[in-house]
């Protein structure tokens, strides 16, 4: 069986069998439900939002608020965490009771606004179009091998 490699963001994702391109497909669909839920804005990279997903839905999560933060919002702001608030909405009553006892400010409960949820979805959807192709593709091949056999 030949290996698939998928490129999403930035990063390489390498494939032995469909049935894990097929689990990545699932997980891309989960972190579309969890677009516009509210969630927490840590504090440090690469947990500044910690989508609750599994496998690869961490490194698809970090890279998917990195492309809101940095290509999709053009914004002259360096750090990413500012960013983020500049295309979300702060839930800071949630924030003042969750950081009562820190010296800072260090976790905030976010929502993205309805632009950024839209572009975070429509560009998780194109993901996923592309690895539902990719998929059918492995396997009419697969069954053209065991055809052959």
């Amino acid at each position: 069986m030949q290996e698939r490699v998928y490129k999403a963001f930035k990063r390489e994702y390498l494939y032995r069998c469909p049935s894990e391109l097929e689990r990545d497909i699932e997980i891309v669909k989960n972190l579309m439900d969890e677009i516009p839920k509210p969630q927490t804005l840590g504090p440090v990279w690469p947990d500044f939002i910690a989508f609750d997903t599994e496998g690869n839905g961490k490194h698809l999560g970090n890279d998917l608020i990195s492309w809101l933060a940095f290509e999709w919002h053009g914004s002259e702001t360096f750090r990413i965490r500012d960013r983020l608030l500049e295309i979300a909405i702060e839930d800071s009553d949630s924030a003042k009771e969750r950081n009562k006892d820190y010296t800072n400010v260090y976790h905030r409960k976010i929502t993205l606004i309805k632009k950024a949820q839209t572009a975070a979805i429509e560009r998780l959807k194109s993901i996923v179009d592309e690895m539902e192709a990719m998929l059918s593709s492995w396997m009419k091949e697969e069954a053209g091998r065991s055809l052959q056999r």
